[in-house]
């Protein structure tokens, strides 16, 4: 029912029928911008195979980040299967 097409816009959109909180939807939404830009700089220095991060060339900062930007999705992925049985 979210009409939205990208997806930081559909996590928003989704927020309104089902709320994660102010916080929690920020550290959602930021976190995939984080994933998404690690993946267009990875194919910008022209990485092999595109979308594919390898985490142990990442700097301390970075490789935190997507520590908890994947902490981020998880917990997004466990209220969805609590809640709707996904």
């Amino acid at each position: 029912r979210v009409p939205h097409t990208s997806t930081a816009e559909r996590l928003r959109g989704i927020d309104a029928v089902v709320p994660f909180g102010g916080d929690r939807l920020s550290a959602l939404v930021d976190g995939f911008h984080f994933i998404h830009l690690l993946r267009l700089r990875n194919q910008v220095r022209g990485g092999a195979g595109g979308n594919r991060i390898d985490p142990r060339r990442l700097n301390d900062l970075d490789r935190g980040l997507l520590k908890e930007a994947f902490r981020q999705a998880r917990a997004l992925q466990l209220r969805l299967r609590l809640d709707y049985g996904l």
